[in-house]
């Protein structure tokens, strides 16, 4: 299962979502949680388990590293007719741990996304072809990347290629922390004004890394 990273390749919104908290002087608090973007397009595990078993079927069928390529690019492709085009990384991810799973090569590997990107973009779904491109970047291998870039520099889609090589799309941070509340008012003495202790604080830690993929794992 060689062909992925631990890297994310989507934009990020964020959601606040408000909870009234009550602290101890009486005042009121909101917590703001950040929610991805992907989150919602993330393929279902029912769904994921149906693409990659189509794959790993047409893949036992396929006798040639060309016929294993034009499983792979036929998956794709299906999946995307299926799920959409805002699935599309999620579909990438699962393809390549099947493929992987199948013992299939990267070099095929990639030229079989490949294809299926070049298909996408010539039929009106830039869109799937350009966010399939920088899932490869962000997850695939030294030898996926180059594979999908000659096969895409071959069938003229020189742009792929370029998504491809490009960098990793950067993670997600945290949310964002709770803010404190304010502070009591201080005690009044004869002859002094009542004092008001200023105890908020604002915090927001880094989120850890989040893996929309069905495994991250390396070897």
């Amino acid at each position: 299962m060689g062909f992925l990273k631990m890297k994310l390749a989507n934009s990020v919104s964020t959601l606040v979502v408000a909870a009234g908290l009550s602290l101890a002087c009486g005042m009121t608090m909101l917590v703001a949680t950040a929610v991805p973007a992907y989150a919602a397009t993330v393929l279902s595990s029912d769904a994921t388990n149906a693409v990659q078993s189509a794959l790993k079927t047409a893949l036992a069928a396929a006798t040639t590293d060309a016929g294993k390529a034009a499983a792979i690019a036929a998956a794709v492709e299906s999946a995307i007719a299926t799920y959409g085009a805002d699935a599309a990384a999620s579909i990438t991810s699962a393809i390549l741990v099947a493929a992987s799973q199948a013992g299939v090569s990267a070099s095929v590997i990639g030229a079989g996304i490949a294809q299926a990107t070049a298909a996408l973009a010539t039929s009106g779904n830039a869109a799937a072809a350009n966010a399939i491109a920088q899932q490869v970047a962000d997850v695939g291998t030294a030898a996926l990347i180059s594979s999908f870039q000659t096969t895409s520099t071959a069938l003229g889609q020189t742009n792929l290629a370029s998504i491809a090589g490009s960098s990793p799309t950067l993670q997600p941070t945290g949310g964002t922390g709770a803010t404190g509340g304010q502070g009591g008012t201080g005690a009044g003495f004869t002859g002094g004004g009542n004092g008001g202790a200023s105890n908020g604080g604002a915090g927001g830690g880094s989120g850890g890394a989040v893996c929309l993929n069905p495994s991250c794992t390396k070897v």
